[in-house]
């Protein structure tokens, strides 16, 4: 049987929400990226910018199961300045090498997409079998809610078919 691993990182809890309706409906266990240094406040939001725009891989706290061991790991991260946030950067860069499927999704209030799949491809050697990107703005909606489960439905229907 095929093993899936959702990782995330969420600053103001929407990725959080996204990633938690995702792991329910495909029964998925779960990883969280933390922050090691505090991220509020003025300076948090300065000290983000910095290190998005510089790509910067932040000290991160890592709770969960090894994604090596799994077939899928699906990544979840908020889109800072059209870019993934430096957390979930860090994160891929720990682990490049050891995760064999990945799998993507983002929310964010612009855009960005795009450029986190180019990002983990160029950088990391990491090309996402799946790109969802779920707007802030629509987060709690019926249509998001109908979005996330066609991405997991496709990633569990991928799965079964490559076993």
């Amino acid at each position: 049987m095929q093993k899936t691993l959702l990782v995330y990182y969420s600053l103001s809890g929407n990725t959080k929400k996204v990633a938690e309706e995702m792991a329910r409906i495909g029964s998925w266990d779960v990883g969280v990226i933390q922050d090691v240094s505090r991220r509020k406040g003025t300076w948090g939001y300065i000290r983000s910018a910095l290190e998005t725009v510089f790509k910067i891989n932040p000290a991160i706290d890592y709770i969960g199961n090894d994604p090596g061991a799994y077939d899928t790991v699906v990544l979840g991260s908020p889109i800072w300045l059209g870019r993934p946030a430096a957390p979930m950067r860090s994160f891929a860069h720990q682990y490049k090498g050891k995760l064999k499927n990945i799998a993507c999704f983002c929310t964010m209030g612009g855009t960005g997409s795009k450029e986190w799949e180019a990002q983990l491809n160029a950088v990391y050697g990491l090309t996402p079998r799946q790109l969802l990107a779920v707007q802030e703005k629509e987060a709690a909606s019926e249509s998001a809610r109908e979005k996330i489960k066609f991405f997991v439905n496709n990633i569990s229907t991928r799965l079964r078919v490559a076993a």
